[in-house]
């Protein structure tokens, strides 16, 4: 049986920053999380998520 491909978990980087942004202000992503991220609180978020230990993209 063949085994799937899988990429390498890699640390999040700037370049992550988009997507990570996606999933912290999609209703539909955090009814599951919890709530939105608020404007106001993005900039904090995007520097407490990259190069975190444990948090992977």
């Amino acid at each position: 049986m063949n085994s799937p491909l899988r990429a390498p978990a890699q640390a999040v980087g700037t370049g992550d920053l988009g997507a990570f942004e996606c999933l912290g202000t999609d209703p539909a992503v955090r009814r599951h999380l919890g709530s939105c991220v608020p404007a106001h609180r993005l900039d904090a978020y995007r520097r407490a998520v990259v190069g975190r230990p444990g948090v992977f993209a």
